[in-house]
């Protein structure tokens, strides 16, 4: 790229005195129709510093003209030039058109986009995503979510212009009409109430998470206290604890767990939080088991490990880039986790809501950018991201995904199969296990 990189100044006509325009595509008088698609991180830089922009085609371009064009461009591997823009009329915003166009051909080089490509959200609430879509595509009235389905404020905001109606409390629904449950689940008294009421229940429970609430109850039927091994506030605590309220704790840190009281040492056990990283439980069991050795729980291939995987690949994506590019919202706390989770892997993270708001700064010396979304991204940012990307020089996309599939232990430790790759991958049913001591 760097053989072919032009930086030009040309005259050109039609700009109002007052606003830069950034380019999105002109025709370059030597190497044709130029493609600007990085025109989103261009305008972002100047507005940032309080310039007027406006994104558009460039002008005619022509000597003597009243307006001057600055510009970045390149040829690609087939020869396609692409490239930056920005125009402007009057000497003060002709100098800043300069100067965004030269800080963004300082970041333009080849590199290479290593996509986290495992779903930011996990395979329960995509299977129950697709099934609320479903019946509001059928449904001739309100559909009630009881609880919360998504913390993407914008998938929220699609579903309840098809009709779906989000609350936190049966007392907003009216008798006898529809309510779903999500991929969370939902406390016993909640399901009972609604079934007393006449309401038709559409269960979309997770069946990982329903296999957690079927075991917290049965380990209540036998008088046990039960520790949770969760997060506060986390979707998932309240249907977990709702099975046997009088007997769960919530235990989230290890010094929790040590100073955790229980009226029967020997009548302990423990389940584990669907929607975290296995990993960040370790430190709270092993606090559990010095205190008491007779605890009681599920074997460790009954735990969910979509958010393990989620966090495995986002580690390994920046353990092998120079920046890490989180596509996520400001106010969103699975992005701020996201971010330190990149950082703790040794890479730059930097938080994005547009395509805009990549600065030039983060990518002059990235030849490896990593790029990951949290759950409050739209849709559509990581390809914006994307976008913008190819446009500051060659991108090749490399994806990195990490699956967790339960195996059983004499494949695992088969000699005869010294080649093998073993992956874990969460199962939705599984056959029961003993509980370990």
């Amino acid at each position: 790229m760097n053989r072919s990189l032009a930086r030009e100044r040309f005259e050109t006509a039609g700009m109002a005195p007052g606003e830069v325009l950034v380019i999105n595509e002109f025709d370059h008088p030597e190497r044709g129709p130029v493609r600007c698609s990085a025109a989103p991180a261009v305008s972002g830089w100047l507005r940032r510093r309080g310039f007027p922009v406006r994104q558009g085609c460039a002008p005619r371009l022509a000597p003597g003209l009243d307006s001057v064009l600055f510009t970045a461009t390149y040829l690609d591997r087939d020869g396609h030039a692409v490239g930056l823009g920005a125009a402007a009329a009057s000497p003060g915003l002709a100098a800043a058109a300069a100067d965004a166009v030269s800080a963004w051909a300082s970041a333009m080089r080849t590199r290479r986009a290593v996509l986290v490509a495992t779903d930011p959200t996990c395979p329960g609430e995509r299977g129950s995503l697709a099934r609320v879509r479903n019946v509001l595509a059928a449904a001739s009235r309100p559909v009630y979510i009881y609880g919360q389905l998504t913390r993407n404020r914008h998938v929220a905001d699609d579903l309840e212009q098809h009709g779906a109606v989000f609350t936190s409390s049966l007392d907003q629904i009216p008798d006898g009409a529809t309510v779903l449950f999500p991929a969370h689940g939902a406390p016993l008294r909640v399901r009972a109430e609604a079934a007393a009421r006449g309401m038709r229940i559409i269960d979309t429970t997770c069946p990982l998470v329903a296999a957690v609430h079927e075991r917290a109850r049965s380990y209540a039927e036998r008088g046990d206290t039960v520790a949770l091994i969760g997060r506060p506030g986390h979707a998932a605590v309240a249907g977990i604890s709702g099975q046997a309220p009088e007997n769960i704790r919530l235990i989230s840190t290890a010094r929790e767990a040590g100073a955790l009281e229980v009226d029967n040492p020997l009548h302990l056990s423990y389940v584990v939080q669907t929607g975290i990283p296995v990993e960040d439980t370790a430190p709270v069991l092993t606090a559990l088991r010095s205190r008491f050795p007779a605890l009681r729980g599920p074997h460790p291939d009954q735990f969910c490990y979509a958010a393990s995987d989620r966090l495995g690949a986002i580690r390994r994506a920046a353990e092998v880039s120079d920046v890490v590019i989180v596509a996520g919202a400001r106010g969103c706390a699975d992005s701020r986790q996201v971010l330190r989770a990149a950082a703790a892997a040794g890479a730059e993270a930097y938080l994005v809501g547009r395509a805009d708001d990549i600065r030039p700064e983060w990518l002059g010396r990235s030849s490896a950018v990593g790029l990951t979304a949290g759950l409050g991204a739209r849709r559509e940012l990581i390809d914006e991201v994307l976008t913008t990307l190819s446009g500051l020089g060659p991108l090749s996309v490399t994806r990195v995904d990490v699956s967790t599939e339960i195996i059983t232990a004499r494949y695992a430790a088969a000699p005869q199969l010294p080649g093998i790759t073993l992956r874990r991958r969460p199962q939705a049913t599984r056959r029961p296990r003993p509980e370990r001591r």
